[in-house]
């Protein structure tokens, strides 16, 4: 059933309803839950516009990950270029201890609300 809004259909995962828009299939939200991409080591992008859903779903796509053996980190983009510029002077070596170098899923939010400036673009890449 279609509402007024366009939306489709509910998606029921870890106690998180989701109403999905047209252009979003039930089935590409199930393939989300099977953490394929993950045990594939492929990245995954999810771009909408604001207020569509983006966050809710990786917030109910993280401990699913985590109930299949994935270690996630979840940040704010704006948070993690904050740690990063904290940790530009530390030696490869110990960087790769840190929290957010060791997941198997790096969950990143609101990537593209606040451009980057150059410094924080080679901290990220």
């Amino acid at each position: 059933m279609t509402g007024s809004d366009g939306c489709v259909s509910l998606v029921k995962l870890y106690g998180f309803v989701m109403t999905l828009s047209r252009s979003v299939s039930r089935s590409r939200i199930e393939t989300l839950v099977t953490c394929q991409c993950s045990r594939d080591s492929q990245g995954l992008l999810l771009q909408r516009p604001p207020e569509v859903g983006k966050t809710h779903l990786c917030v109910a796509l993280g401990p699913r990950a985590i109930e299949n053996g994935f270690s996630v980190s979840f940040y704010r983009v704006d948070e993690l270029m904050h740690q990063l510029k904290r940790d530009w002077d530390i030696s490869p070596a110990r960087l790769k201890h840190k929290k957010y170098m060791p997941s198997n899923l790096l969950i990143l939010d609101e990537f593209g609300y606040e451009p980057l400036d150059r410094d924080q673009a080679n901290w990220f890449f």
